[in-house]
């Protein structure tokens, strides 16, 4: 039987450790009805701090008890934590689970882990392991936590080593679960019922990957899940990929003479979509491409008069005279028209921010916040349109065949008649063909969203109490023309 001592210790009064003047105000005052509303509950708190990152300083304040108040779209740099504790204080464990599994950043991941003495070293190591309390010792955890077709389960933080004894407390000790990178959401709990999350905090890589969506905590597929006393962040989410140029086409060759217009802009890249997976942003449009040029004419050849030759005979003797006859006009052929450019194709739209999102619910999932509090920072910015590819270059046309055609007659044999042939100068080479048009520009990608708690597909989510609540703002749009990202506190899809 695993057995441990839990002596709850707390520490009042000590104000949050901010350092920013802008997010200071906001957080005290969002805290302070936080700590009233779980003063009232539990034995005594310590509140949790935030250090740097506010670009605009507008004077935004949280009130800790209306979920539905939108304290979005203050744009921030990294969210970091300081080190005074969030986390609220139940008074330590009443009835210690004999059975439960130990894990200490220090620990082993072994086959026999999990005792006091011999902790796991990983959450994801220790979940392996059958039991229905996992007892987390304060301390950073590097991984991404997944927990699959469970029922009644515990992770519980807070703990530290008192004297060498397990003890829970409300300290500035914390239990964090943050991984340094990778995508997907830091905790995700899915098929799983009867789960119980307490004084732990949840938190996204501080840099994602373009593209990359961020999501603290997911629960979907039927979970029930109870978070009491949970911070979640997440960070700046990562930024739509930009898109390419427009290929450059060759020549074309038409009459008359002119260059292409401009193919026309893509439109701007619209809102992306939910699912239990997460959020999918959309591409834009790409431009369209530019029309082609037109070719120049070619001059036409010179101009002579044509005959034609025939014997006329004379007298009795038959003998023959060569008659000349006007035959009409012979010209040299007209030179081949210029080649004009073909217009460029339009420029490939750019994709959408990625989201940045606290706690993604999902799937018929019927969630529980007890306080706690819920931090994003930014969605990415939306990935820029492609520029349109360049017109084809109009080039010279070739000039006129030659042509021949005869101008006089002569008598070469006794009962024969020949031609004098001539050859006309032929046509000039045509002009130059216009350039072709470039192409349209693509459409800039939207923004990537930010909210604090998204729900979906018949999931629910309640607050006893509600936690401290506090979005960022949604990500730029793409240039030319993509819109700003959206934030706020709840979305309800």
């Amino acid at each position: 039987m695993r057995t441990s001592r839990t002596t709850p210790s707390c520490s009042t009064g000590r104000p949050a450790r901010v350092h920013n003047d802008g997010l200071r105000t906001r957080i005290r005052r969002g805290v302070a009805a936080f700590v009233a509303i779980s003063c009232a509950l539990v034995a005594c708190a310590d509140i949790f701090g935030i250090q740097g990152g506010v670009v605009d300083d507008a004077s935004v304040s949280s009130d800790g008890g209306n979920p539905n108040d939108a304290d979005a779209g203050a744009a921030k740099d990294v969210i970091t934590i300081g080190d005074a504790n969030f986390a609220v204080c139940d008074g330590g464990l009443t009835t210690l689970d004999p059975n439960a599994i130990y894990i200490s950043p220090n620990g082993s991941d072994v086959a026999n882990c999990g005792t006091q003495t011999l902790p796991c070293a990983t959450i994801s190591h220790a979940l392996g392991l059958d039991a229905g309390s996992y007892y987390i010792l304060a301390g950073l955890y590097n991984e991404h936590v997944a927990l699959t077709d469970r029922s009644n389960v515990t992770l519980q933080g807070g703990w530290v080593l008192d004297g060498g004894a397990w003890t829970q407390q409300c300290s500035t000790d914390l239990t964090k679960i943050k991984p340094d990178a990778g995508s997907g959401a830091t905790l995700t709990i899915t098929s799983s019922t009867g789960v119980v999350v307490s004084l732990v905090w949840i938190e996204t890589p501080d840099q994602a990957a373009p593209g990359e969506a961020l999501y603290a905590a997911s629960v979907s597929t039927n979970s029930v899940v109870n978070f009491n006393n949970v911070l979640m962040v997440s960070q700046n989410a990562g930024a739509g990929a930009n898109g390419g140029m427009g290929s450059s086409d060759g020549g074309l060759c038409a009459l008359p003479y002119g260059d292409g217009g401009a193919g026309s802009g893509g439109p701007a890249g619209g809102t992306g979509s939910w699912s239990m997976l997460g959020f999918v942003p959309f591409q834009a449009m790409n431009g369209t491409s530019g029309n082609s040029g037109i070719g120049g004419s070619g001059a036409p050849g010179s101009t002579t008069t044509a005959s034609s030759c025939s014997l006329l005979y004379s007298g009795d003797s038959g003998s023959g005279v060569c008659q000349t006859q006007n035959g009409g006009n012979c010209s040299g052929l007209q030179g081949d028209p210029g080649c004009a450019g073909v217009g460029g194709s339009g420029g490939i739209g750019g994709i959408g921010g990625a989201p940045s999102v606290a706690l993604l619910v999902w799937g018929g999932s019927i969630v529980t916040l007890n306080a706690g509090a819920l931090f994003t920072a930014n969605g990415g910015n939306g990935g820029n349109g492609g520029a349109g590819g360049l017109g084809g270059i109009g080039m010279n046309g070739n000039p006129g065949m030659s042509t021949s055609c005869c101008t006089a007659c002569s008598t070469t044999l006794e009962a024969g008649c020949g031609c004098s042939m001539f050859t006309p100068e032929s046509g000039g080479e045509g002009g130059i063909g216009g350039n072709g048009g470039a192409g349209g520009s693509g459409g800039g990608g939207m923004g990537g969203p930010t909210y604090l708690i998204v729900v979906g597909g018949d999931a629910s989510v309640s607050f006893t109490p509600a936690p401290v609540m506090e979005a960022g703002a949604g990500g730029s749009g793409g240039t030319p023309n993509g819109n700003a990202g959206v934030a706020g506190n709840i979305l309800n899809q």
